[in-house]
């Protein structure tokens, strides 16, 4: 599954929103920066170190039969929580 994105370097996380209709593993890709994930069934959310640089995101899964409908994506730099 690709995901179109852009990122010149200069994020340090990304992540998605997904549904699952069961738990699974996946690997994330954003240019040659690579991350081993772990989903889990229903609706969740995974961040990742997403250091490359590249114009998409691309999720394989390890079981291709699974339904996997992401909902959001996300890159970012994260900054401490100042809420008191």
């Amino acid at each position: 599954m690709t995901l179109p994105v852009r990122s010149n370097g200069d994020y340090a996380v990304g992540g998605f929103t997904y549904v699952a209709e069961r738990a699974t593993a996946v690997t994330a890709r954003l240019g040659v920066a690579r991350a081993e994930l772990s989903l889990r069934a229903g609706q969740a959310r995974v961040y990742f170190p997403a250091t490359g640089t590249g114009a998409a995101m691309t999720l394989t899964l390890a079981d291709p039969s699974l339904e996997l409908f992401v909902t959001g994506v996300v890159l970012g730099i994260p900054v401490p929580n100042t809420t008191p």
